[in-house]
């Protein structure tokens, strides 16, 4: 019986989804040689730019790592190629498998004041956010209004803490913005992109 070349069936992530921004995951293949040869492997990622982009050379490996960037929203392709170095010539490959992975980032699902709109200056206001994902986020909170000239201004910075505590002062008296961000990594903020990323809210001091 001749020689037959390696076969895959399966290419994916090692990690359970969903996907985040920023997290490092396992791209594992699955394959076989009914002859018992040694296979290659070669793995490729397609981004936004179109392009199969190779992650590593011909490796006895069946698996590389790779880390999610901001590129890869909302969906990447992945890619191995096998071979076993008996059938194709040595630039090519004897088979290969391709996947589509959606991919998720940090986003907001709602912002949420202790009291409500509106309030008397002097009283303290605690400001919550829940977002899509609770581990390796960031948020930051900002305040616009009278107190501020009316220009927005960062109170927190990013911070892994959910909340904001905002103590009105007399100079508040008015309409207030609370505006929230949230990031998987504030490296990767983007402040032309902030679709689902980005809450504000009308508060009125009195």
């Amino acid at each position: 019986m001749p020689n037959r070349p390696p076969t895959i069936s399966d290419v994916s992530f090692e990690e359970t989804g969903p996907y985040f921004v920023g997290q490092k995951v396992h791209i594992i293949a699955t394959a076989t040689d009914a002859d018992g040869d040694q296979i290659l492997y070669k793995f490729f990622i397609k981004r936004s730019s179109g392009l199969w982009e190779a992650l590593t050379g011909w490796e006895k490996k069946n698996w590389a790592s790779y880390t999610i960037d901001k590129l890869d929203y909302p969906s990447i392709d992945i890619k191995c190629q096998v071979r076993d170095g008996l059938h194709s010539l040595e630039n090519s490959f004897d088979d290969e498998e391709t996947a589509s992975i959606d991919i998720s980032r940090a986003s907001l699902v709602s912002v949420t004041p202790s009291l409500s709109s509106p309030q008397a200056n002097e009283t303290t206001v605690l400001f919550t956010a829940t977002a899509n994902k609770t581990m390796n986020i960031r948020y930051r909170f900002w305040q616009k209004g009278p107190g501020t000239g009316d220009v927005w201004v960062d109170k927190t910075g990013w911070q892994t803490g959910n909340s904001w505590k905002w103590r009105t002062l007399y100079c508040d008296v008015g309409t207030n913005q609370i505006k929230v961000q949230v990031a998987d990594d504030p490296v990767l903020w983007d402040d032309a992109d902030t679709e689902d990323r980005e809450i504000t809210l009308s508060y009125t001091i009195t």
